[in-house]
């Protein structure tokens, strides 16, 4: 079940990965603003400055995918957020060989039917315990299925 969330909030947790530091002070008042970042290490207020200027550089539909994807985190409840945060940790925490294989199993995943989607979600919680045959024949089903259904 953790593995479907997180590979579920991934596509959220790889925008938020370039997005994550840069300051947002939108609802918060300047003073309190300017508090925040007076508060800061000279190495903290570097590496924002650094990410911000990252950030203007961007193309304007990349800075309104951001800004997206930061108002729906923002929507979400608190559970959700701490769920995503907690993956997004788990995600650093991965080599890059164990990052490379998500994101290709995460593309693999968008390229997928609702159908086929349907399918992985129905063997998702058994698959790991099924042997080569059974994922073999479970394929040939789905796959039987998608033709016959075409």
């Amino acid at each position: 079940m953790l593995r479907r969330k997180f590979i579920k909030n991934l596509g959220l947790m790889v925008v938020l990965l370039s997005f994550v530091h840069i300051p947002l002070f939108a609802d918060e008042s300047l003073d309190r603003a300017k508090g925040k970042w007076n508060s800061l290490s000279d190495a903290e207020k570097k590496s924002l400055q650094e990410q911000w200027n990252r950030y203007q550089a961007m193309p304007p539909e990349r800075k309104e995918a951001l800004k997206s994807a930061y108002e729906k985190y923002q929507s979400l409840s608190e559970e959700e957020r701490k769920a995503i945060q907690a993956n997004f940790a788990k995600w650093k925490s991965l080599s890059a060989e164990e990052k490379e294989e998500l994101k290709r199993k995460f593309s693999l995943w968008q390229g997928l039917t609702e159908e086929e989607r349907a399918f992985v979600r129905s063997h998702y919680d058994k698959w790991d315990s099924m042997s080569e045959k059974e994922k073999k024949a479970a394929i040939a089903s789905m796959k039987e299925k998608l033709r016959s259904a075409k």
